[in-house]
């Protein structure tokens, strides 16, 4: 995935320490959503637009550090959505 321009942008967004982070790319969960999810929701998923499939990545990260509390959330659009203001 480093490789990857489009993960570098994404990991560029996200902080450089965090305790615990989650993150899904969709194109690498796509076949794990289709067999998980329930047919009309990933139709969903897959066919709505704009849906999550207009999305590269999504991360949340979580961090303590003494008395304080973090989190980092972070969606990242596709280098080709295109974004329209109404």
């Amino acid at each position: 995935m480093s490789k990857n321009p489009q993960y570098g942008q994404f990991d560029n967004l996200l902080a450089e320490q965090s305790n615990v982070t989650f993150m899904l790319i969709f194109k690498n969960a796509e076949q794990i959503f289709k067999r998980d999810m329930k047919p009309d929701v990933f139709d969903s998923f897959q066919n709505q637009e704009p849906g999550w499939k207009n999305f590269y990545g999504i991360s949340w990260q979580l961090s303590a550090a003494k008395k304080n509390y973090y989190t980092n959330f972070c969606l990242k659009l596709n280098r080709d959505t295109v974004l329209v203001k109404n």
